[in-house]
C-alpha cells in the first residue's frame, strides 16, 4: 500500500507512558548508524494523552530505518542522563525494542526495512 506517488506511510505507537508530563519525542532516521542517538532525519512531538502517544512519517521512500523515542518529562528537548554508569533518568526506547541493560543498543539491532505503509510499536523502559 503506497500512502502517495512519493512514498509510504510509517506510523509510530509509544505505550507503556506513566506520566503525563511533557512530551513524547520520536526520532526517525535512516541507515546511517553516525546519526543514531546524535541527530534526526524526522521528528514528532506528541503530547501526553492518556498511556499512548502516535506519530506518522509520511512519504518515506522504501529503505532501512531505525526510531528512538523518549519521553521527555521536564520539556527541555533532550533526553536526561546521570545516575550510575550515565543511564537515561528519562523512559526511552529503540524500534525492534533492543537490549539496553549495557547501554545504548547497538544501531544494526534497531534498523527495520520499510517496503510499504508499516506501523510500530515502541514500548518506553
Amino acid at each position: 500500500m503506497v500512502a502517495s506517488d512519493d512514498g509510504y506511510r510509517l506510523t509510530v505507537d509509544v505505550v507503556g507512558i506513566e506520566s503525563k508530563a511533557g512530551f513524547i519525542r520520536m526520532c526517525l532516521i535512516d541507515d546511517d548508524s553516525r546519526k543514531f542517538l546524535n541527530t534526526c532525519d524526522d521528528f514528532a512531538d506528541r503530547p501526553i494523552r492518556g498511556k499512548l502517544a502516535r506519530a506518522t512519517f509520511y512519504d518515506l521512500p522504501p529503505g532501512k530505518y531505525c526510531v528512538y523515542v523518549y519521553h521527555d518529562e521536564n520539556s527541555n528537548h533532550r533526553l536526561d542522563i546521570g545516575g550510575l554508569f550515565g543511564k537515561p533518568t528519562e523512559p526511552y526506547g529503540f524500534s525492534n525494542d533492543p537490549s539496553t541493560l549495557f547501554g545504548p543498543p547497538n544501531f544494526r539491532k534497531c534498523l527495520f526495512e520499510l517496503k510499504g505503509d508499516h506501523k510500530i510499536t515502541i514500548k518506553l523502559k
